[in-house]
């Protein structure tokens, strides 16, 4: 979270979004009274900080993401949910599971059960209001940041990735790791990010000319 007084916005980055590159940039446009926090702070948490008057008047934006997608992300960053003593090598099993087969699928299914971390706090009020300015979204980041700096009359400059996971399966579509309870549990937990702002699991189909 970054409160700028000197520009009059504040960023929130919710959790797995490419929030860790757009604060990168904004980083360098703040002033010696602006406030970086880089934990995952949400704007309710927020208030305290700031006070309701410049909380409504600043600028508010935040990130959005494909629900599945980022949770996705979110199992490789924790390494498939692995820990304990034998962490490593649990690790390396995983990765070396057939992605086709039951045991992987099973695997991710019970991660998918069980992760914790939403982002809605981010996006709505208790009413399931829009609370942000403008929300960027992930899948067309470079494009939605433009226009951010346009608006805060702050340079443009190319966003740098942050982060890798070494453990992560390459060339797999995040859509191919969910089977139906999977993909449900993610439908019904994210309906109003889905609802709002129109993500699918999968491709969209091509229609015909």
């Amino acid at each position: 979270m970054i409160i700028s007084h000197k520009h009059k916005f504040i960023f929130f980055k919710p959790w797995k979004v490419a929030g860790n590159s757009v604060e990168y940039n904004l980083i360098k446009h703040c002033g010696d009274n602006d406030i970086i926090d880089s934990t995952h702070r949400n704007p309710k948490d927020t208030l305290d900080i700031i006070g309701k008057k410049k909380f409504n008047k600043y600028f508010k934006f935040t990130i959005v993401r494909n629900p599945w997608d980022r949770i996705v992300s979110y199992f490789w960053w924790k390494d498939g949910g692995l820990v304990g003593e034998n962490h490593r090598q649990n690790v390396d099993k995983l990765c070396k599971m057939n992605f086709d087969g039951y045991e992987f699928k099973e695997h991710f299914a019970n991660f998918v059960g069980n992760y914790s971390h939403f982002n809605d706090p981010f996006y709505f009020n208790d009413k399931e209001e829009k609370i942000m300015d403008f929300y960027m979204k992930y899948e067309r980041i470079a494009t939605d940041y433009r226009k951010v700096c346009k608006k805060l009359k702050i340079p443009y400059e190319k966003l740098r990735q942050i982060g890798k996971f070494p453990f992560k399966k390459k060339n797999e579509r995040y859509w191919k790791y969910y089977n139906y309870e999977s993909g449900s549990v993610v439908a019904w937990r994210h309906r109003k990010t889905i609802e709002l702002f129109k993500y699918e699991c999968g491709p969209k189909p091509k229609l015909d000319n």
